[in-house]
Parts: C-alpha cells; sequence; structure tokens
C-alpha cells in the first residue's frame, strides 16, 4: 500500500504543477536582474574630471559621461538662431571645447561653473546635451568697503 501512494505522490499532477511554477518563476527572476543590470550599465553616466578625459579621451569613444569646469571667459559663442552654444570649459589649467544646442540657465555666463553631460567626440569637441549651472555659493563673504577712520569721540 505504501508503494502505491508513494508512487502516486511522485506522479501526482500537483508536485509536477510545483516544480513548473519554480522553474518559471526562477527564469522570470533571472529574466528581471539580466535586463536590470543591462540597462543600468547602458545607461550609466560617469563624472570625469577635465584632465581625466583628455588623458582619456580616445577610450571615451561614444561613452556618455557627465563633467563640470568653469566657463572660461570670452570663449562663448552663440548662434541665436539655433540656439547653438560653442564655449570652452577650464579646470585645473586644462580646457576643453563644449558644443550644446538648446536652452541655457539664466546665470549661464562667463566665470560660471558648468556641468555638462554628452560624449566626448574624435575632434577633441565634447557635445553635450545636457547643460546645467551651478548658483554661486550664498555663503561667500561680501567685501564691503569700510572707513578704517575712527569716528571722534565726543
Amino acid at each position: 500500500m505504501q508503494d502505491g501512494q508513494q508512487s502516486l505522490n511522485e506522479n501526482s499532477p500537483v508536485k509536477g504543477f510545483n516544480r513548473r511554477l519554480i522553474i518559471g518563476a526562477f527564469v522570470i527572476v533571472l529574466a528581471i536582474a539580466y535586463l536590470t543590470v543591462n540597462g543600468l550599465r547602458d545607461n550609466a553616466t560617469y563624472y570625469l574630471e577635465i584632465n581625466e578625459v583628455l588623458a582619456k579621451s580616445s577610450d571615451l569613444d561614444e561613452q556618455r559621461i557627465r563633467m563640470g569646469g568653469k566657463v572660461l571667459p570670452g570663449s562663448i559663442s552663440i548662434d541665436t538662431q539655433n540656439l547653438i552654444y560653442d564655449f570652452q570649459i577650464h579646470q585645473d589649467g586644462q580646457s576643453v571645447t563644449v558644443h550644446y544646442q538648446g536652452t541655457t540657465p539664466d546665470i549661464f555666463g562667463d566665470d560660471i561653473h558648468v556641468i555638462i553631460e554628452g560624449k566626448m567626440q574624435d575632434n577633441g569637441i565634447f557635445h553635450a546635451d545636457i547643460l546645467t549651472a551651478q548658483c554661486p555659493s550664498k555663503m561667500v563673504a561680501r567685501v564691503e568697503q569700510t572707513n578704517l577712520e575712527k569716528p571722534p569721540h565726543k
């Protein structure tokens, strides 16, 4: 009797269904993990300093990166008709030419710290599709002219 029950349990449709359910769930979990990892890897944007971008420019072919620097005074060229901006950003004595098409923040200008996101081209020009400007710190002390003469004593 026990042999009959044991063989019935091994071949029962419920046990087969559970096994298929577990295998199906495992395959779905693997597929979701694979898609998540690949999606994160493809959309990853690395922040690099200007010196790193210049040193690795040949290795950055079509890789999306983010970098920051100050706009080099006098380097901004604007095509107002097409909203095309060509300028240079600099940091620690090194600079990169940037090409950007789109609207810019109100404070964009000379000596403003910007963060750009895009791809470095073979010609050494960084094609940015995102441009943000950092507001100057409100904590910087203002230098005020003061009268160094002492007020007369009464």
